[in-house]
């Protein structure tokens, strides 16, 4: 779950959103501590949108990403992981729709409990 506000111009906009868009993936062993770690998620975003002058508009949308990460263990309970992802949203906003398709890579550090 993501809930995002957004002021910006002195409080001339606004915007708020809830995303609920749970991820799956499954570690798969290459070598030791070298691992492919494919996941998906999919899901819902809620929202409204308003700016002085132009009123109150409302979001809602679906909303799917995906990404293929190489996985290296660092020791015991560390890891680094890279790889592309993609991302793709459908929104209606008040009567008129719109899509978005994102792509780019992915870079991070990780604690495994």
């Amino acid at each position: 779950i993501d809930y995002a506000h957004s002021t910006q111009d002195a409080s001339e906009s606004e915007s708020t959103s809830v995303l609920f868009a749970p991820r799956v993936g499954y570690l798969v062993p290459i070598a030791k501590e070298i691992y492919l770690w494919p996941r998906v998620s999919a899901g819902l975003i809620v929202g409204q949108e308003s700016a002085t002058g132009y009123g109150t508009s409302a979001l809602t949308g679906f909303v799917a990403s995906a990404d293929f990460l190489l996985v290296v263990g660092l020791g015991q309970h560390f890891f680094l992981s890279t790889g592309p992802s993609g991302s793709f949203e459908l929104a209606r906003i008040s009567g008129g729709t719109s899509s978005t398709f994102g792509a780019g890579a992915s870079v991070g550090i990780g604690v495994a409990l």
